[in-house]
């Protein structure tokens, strides 16, 4: 049974695929920043632990904040043309409203 586009476009909007999307990057998000932490305190002391070391910590939150700041930029920046086509798509929706008479 094959769907038509015109079938598709009635039944799946904008929203809850922005929705969806929204909901996967801020729950992805933090493992991500944990993640880059990690990594940098690996390379920068090649152990898995800071608490030793707190001249090394501002380090750390230097190097991390430069990679999570770059990280969040290049998503920004990729995710501008899918909102502009997203956006184009759902304005060729045609909704009809019925105006009811006004008493």
């Amino acid at each position: 049974m094959a769907i038509s586009v015109a079938c598709l476009r009635s039944i799946v909007t904008v929203e809850p695929v922005i929705l969806l999307s929204m909901t996967a990057l801020f729950v992805a998000t933090p493992a991500y920043q944990q993640l880059v932490i990690s990594k940098v305190i690996c390379h920068v002391l090649c152990e898995q632990d800071l608490a030793g070391h707190p001249e090394v910590q501002k380090e750390v939150q230097y190097s991390s904040s430069v990679v999570i700041l770059l990280y969040t930029s290049v998503l920004s920046v990729l995710s501008i043309p899918p909102a502009m086509l997203l956006g184009s798509w759902s304005d060729q929706r045609t909704v009809t409203v019925e105006h009811m008479p006004v008493v």
